[in-house]
């Protein structure tokens, strides 16, 4: 039986006169597909370079997966050492002579323009006054800042009321100051002494005391007028916190304000549309009377208030 898959004829031997089998077979039979052919013509060829195949199967053994990413992404500059690694340095180096140039450049700057960053304005952590004041000065707005809760230092403070400026009438002082969560009330006697409060609450009318335990009392003493009218002021501040002996933080009424009570006496009060008033020794604060004299007689009250910078 004659074999349907002949082998191929050797090319050195000299061709023969009688019929090939190939031609007696029928085409589809006479030999595999040309496509098959190459393929196994390329696969069984001698002629493949082992020996360049072994290096680049073996460069891609020493190379890892992270180097050949940053290979094919131009370089990267790592923030950490890879030992074996060199890749984007000469970018690397581009970028170290641009930071040595900028360094060069600071150095060679006025001294208003290197300013660390440890450094600060003069102005920042100082309270500013977006008003004028015609009781306290600026040193002793800050050291009245320093005495307040965390929330609310470093707001602008803005004047709420003045009697001075907005008159004498308790109903105008409600009307100014009833949507303020946080007030400082500052007094002015007649005697030039000055005094005041914190609170975290609005003032507004209520039939018994009201606060919270941020409020605290506070007084300058003397307010010096007879140097030319520039109204220098004492420095030293007494701040009188709350003691938690009692909740009679502040009180409101259509006839007056007051600060603390039990004791038998207020902080401070003012009545009579802040003409007069009175203060001494209360258990809220535990504070001495806030000036020489009481009863006293009011000059000015002014009331702050604070707006976010």
């Amino acid at each position: 039986m004659a074999d349907p898959w002949p082998t191929a004829a050797d090319p050195h031997e000299p061709p023969s006169s009688a019929p090939s089998a190939a031609a007696t077979t029928p085409p589809d039979l006479a030999s595999p597909p040309r496509g098959a052919m190459s393929f196994f013509h390329r696969s069984a060829s001698p002629h493949v370079d082992h020996a360049g195949a072994r290096q680049h199967h073996q460069h891609h053994q020493q190379q890892p997966p992270l180097m050949g990413l940053v290979s094919a992404l131009g370089g990267l500059k790592l923030p950490f050492a890879i030992p074996g690694f060199t890749g984007g340095g000469e970018a690397q180096g581009r970028e170290e002579e641009e930071e040595e140039g900028e360094q060069d450049d600071d150095l060679t700057r006025p001294d208003e323009f290197r300013q660390t960053l440890t450094e600060s304005p003069k102005e920042w952590g100082k309270p500013q006054l977006l008003d004028s004041s015609d009781i306290v000065n600026s040193e002793q707005v800050f050291q009245i800042e320093s005495m307040l809760p965390l929330a609310t230092q470093g707001y602008r403070w803005k004047l709420l009321y003045s009697s001075l400026r907005h008159g004498c009438d308790i109903s105008t002082f409600y009307s100014k100051v009833k949507l303020e969560k946080r007030t400082v009330v500052l007094v002015e006697t007649l005697d030039g002494e000055v005094f005041g409060s914190f609170s975290s609450m609005p003032w507004k009318v209520q039939v018994e005391y009201f606060g919270t335990g941020e409020s605290f009392l506070f007084s300058f003493g003397n307010n010096d007028r007879t140097n030319g009218g520039t109204g220098s002021f004492q420095s030293d501040c007494r701040f009188f916190p709350w003691t938690a002996e009692n909740n009679l933080v502040m009180m409101a009424t259509d006839e007056f304000i007051a600060m603390g009570g039990g004791g038998g006496s207020f902080g401070y009060i003012l009545e009579e549309n802040f003409s007069r008033g009175t203060t001494g020794t209360c258990d809220t604060y535990r504070n001495t009377p806030l000036c020489s004299s009481s009863p006293f007689e009011v000059t000015n009250v002014e009331v702050w208030g604070f707006v976010p910078v």
